[in-house]
């Protein structure tokens, strides 16, 4: 496990196809991340492979993450997850592990374009209560929900975002807000394209939701 507590401008820059490797997931938390951050203002991590453990880059406690041109995959539960933190997507793919991103705990999370969840066991995105998700990545193919928002949380997506192929409804409003931008595409998701809940907010700007089981609910 690789911990960064209480650092402040600290780069990780991976060189040659750089890696971390999955620790045995044990007992403690520290045990079950392959990197963990915890209150530090500004780290950067770029150019690495982050392979398995229980969640593969963990941002925690007022911690301020850039994650870039990273590959983040193997995890058995979520790939990233960002609790009560600030953090920056960009250049990133996070595949095949148990769950995708996780945004939790009043966090504050920009994925960038250029960025790809995909091929997860459950959904690709869960925004937790008070929380923002701000995206134009792409999120396609895993098995749940694209992105579900739980209530009390927000996301924002952007002209270049793409929710596709995903099991389960694309995009889950539960009792949050969603606000759909110009150019963004819902497509081809096992269930709803876009599912609002009765006491959910959406709202769209010419976004393109078609070829879902149905459009919206």
């Amino acid at each position: 496990t690789v911990v960064i507590s209480e650092r402040a401008d600290l780069t990780i820059h991976g060189v040659d196809g750089a890696s971390i490797h999955d620790p045995t997931p044990g007992e403690s938390e520290e045990a079950t991340q392959v990197v963990l951050i915890r209150k530090s203002p500004r780290v950067r991590l770029e150019g690495l492979s982050i392979h398995g453990g229980a969640s593969g880059v963990t941002c925690l406690e007022g911690s301020n993450c850039h994650l870039d041109t990273l590959v983040v995959k193997g995890a058995t539960r979520d790939a990233v997850v960002v609790g009560g933190s600030l953090a920056w997507i960009d250049r990133t793919v996070i595949e095949n592990n148990g769950g995708g991103l996780s945004v939790r705990d009043s966090a504050n999370v920009s994925f960038g374009s250029g960025s790809v969840i995909r091929g997860s066991g459950a959904h690709g995105v869960v925004v937790g209560a008070n929380s923002i998700l701000v995206a134009d990545g792409e999120i396609t193919g895993n098995a749940g929900h694209g992105v579900w928002i739980e209530p009390g949380a927000e996301l924002h997506l952007a002209g270049a975002a793409r929710i596709a192929n995903n099991g389960e409804h694309g995009l889950f409003v539960d009792t949050g807000s969603a606000s759909v931008g110009h150019g963004v595409r819902i497509t081809g998701n096992g269930l709803d394209g876009v599912h609002v809940g009765s006491l959910a907010h959406a709202r769209f700007n010419w976004a393109s939701v078609t070829g879902n089981l149905s459009g919206m609910d």
